[in-house]
Parts: structure tokens; sequence; C-alpha cells
């Protein structure tokens, strides 16, 4: 299982760049530029699991092709905002 999960993490890091600037290229014309504070990636799942690693993952990839910074806030337990 550990093998599987290692490869679709590398499967969504290096396709997850390659979406964020095709979108990026398509709605450049369109929307203004990016908003000058980070973007914030809300997970309900506490910290330390695997959807807390995946989104971590994915957030640094966005993070890097679109030089925006990317933040993960783990909700677990939470009320929703």
């Amino acid at each position: 299982m550990n093998g599987s999960l290692a490869h679709l993490c590398s499967a969504v890091t290096r396709l997850l760049p390659a979406l964020a600037l095709a979108a990026s290229g398509l709605t450049q014309a369109q929307a203004p530029a990016w908003p000058t504070k980070a973007v914030r990636v809300v997970v309900p799942i506490s910290v330390g699991g695997t959807t807390d690693l995946l989104a971590r993952l994915v957030s640094q990839a966005m993070a890097q092709a679109t030089g925006q910074p990317f933040v993960v806030d783990n909700s677990s337990g939470r009320p929703a905002r």
C-alpha cells in the first residue's frame, strides 16, 4: 500500500504544476493578477494523516508553479467558518 501511495503522490506532484500553468494561461487575460496574500488550503483532517500529506505536497507544487504562497490549514474538530 505504501508503494501505491508514493506512486500516487509522485504522479500528483508531477501533474499539478502543468495543470496550474495551463489554467493560469487560460485565465490570465480575463482575471486580474493573483491576490497579494497567501492562498489558504483547508484540510478538514488532523495533522499527520495521508490527506494532510497529500494536501501539503499539492500545495507545495502549486506554490512552485504559480509563485504564490499556499498555506495548509488543518481544521479538524473546529466548526466551519
